[in-house]
């Protein structure tokens, strides 16, 4: 086992967020931007480096207050040119990973803090590559394991060992009434889920929109087609009320009449069928009274012809066939 100085990079998180234990060691300076990263995890990076879980414990008692560093203008390539741009000022495990908190220093390294905020916004990765001292123990696939570490230093880079396996989150800055506090998202997996979500959210409002559409028109059909049947029961019914009229008046008109004036009659309002009804009363009765007075007139002139016969054959005198005729009240 040999005692070595390395450095190692990683993807940097840089995000503010409700984290007590982070927050609890926030001041109130406005002129600190805060940055919260992933330091490490317990999976091997490009460099064949590894940090086991139970070695996590060095990392965060020798990490705290060390130096973040970056180069001047830009983020290099590299370690060099590398100067302090901020402090760690805590570290703690989390699951496989070791979460760090920095204080960046806006006064010292304003242009430098302000360029991380503009590629943050727009969506450039923002790497951490540290610098350590540790033992170094190599196994038989070639992975070194590290051991007894004491942290130096993290700096910017632009080619982490890691491999940007750990997401940019945000990058903030305290203001004076820490309530006020604010992470700013920029998390791009997020975005893209918050889209599928959207996106799925929509097809289902389609969805239900169609259905209730459909369910619109299915409910306009049987409302028309009840409306239908309504129709033709109070048609029928009031065809039938009509009938019974002139039925109670005592006209018969026959089956053939009603079928052939239904939609006549039915066109008809009350009053009109009422006066309809009364002529055709009236109508009857004079047809009636005609045909009365034709039939007495018709009586009137039948005449019955005695059977005047003669006894004897003889040829009866005028006088002899008024008198016939006379008992024979013609």
């Amino acid at each position: 086992m040999n005692r070595i100085d390395i450095n190692v990079t990683d993807m940097v998180q840089l995000v503010l967020d409700d984290d007590e234990f982070f927050a609890s060691s926030i001041t109130k300076n406005p002129n600190i931007t805060w940055a919260k990263f992933i330091l490490a995890d317990d999976q091997p990076n490009a460099n064949n480096h590894v940090i086991n879980q139970d070695q996590f414990a060095s990392v965060i008692q020798t990490g705290t207050h060390m130096p973040i560093k970056m180069a001047v203008d830009d983020i290099a390539e590299d370690h060099k040119g590398g100067l302090p741009i901020g402090t760690i000022t805590n570290l703690k495990q989390e699951g496989n990973k070791v979460l760090g908190l920095a204080a960046l220093w806006l006064k010292e390294r304003a242009h430098d803090v302000e360029l991380l905020k503009e590629k943050f916004a727009a969506g450039q990765p923002l790497n951490l590559s540290w610098e350590m001292s540790a033992m170094s123990n190599k196994r038989e696939d070639g992975i070194e394991e590290l051991s007894d570490i004491v942290l130096n230093a993290a700096t910017l880079v632009t080619k982490p060992a890691y491999e940007g396996r750990t997401p940019i989150l945000a990058l903030a800055s305290k203001q004076d009434n820490p309530d006020e506090a604010k992470p700013k998202e920029a998390n791009v997996e997020e975005l893209e889920q918050l889209k599928v979500t959207l996106a799925e959210l929509q097809t289902k409002f389609d969805e239900l929109q169609a259905a209730k559409t459909a369910q619109d028109e299915e409910l306009t059909t049987l409302r028309t087609f009840k409306a239908g049947i309504e129709a033709e029961a109070s048609k029928a019914s009031r065809f039938a009320a009509i009938k019974a009229q002139f039925v109670e008046a005592g006209l018969d008109m026959g089956d053939e009449y009603f079928d052939e004036k239904k939609d006549t009659l039915l066109a008809l309002d009350e009053s009109s069928i009422n006066f309809m009804v009364q002529e055709l009363v009236g109508l009857q009765s004079r047809i009636q009274a005609s045909a009365s007075k034709t039939d007495d007139k018709a009586d009137n002139k039948k005449v019955e012809v005695p059977n005047i016969k003669s006894s004897d054959k003889k040829e009866l005198t005028l006088k002899e066939l008024a008198q016939a005729m006379n008992e024979a009240k013609l």
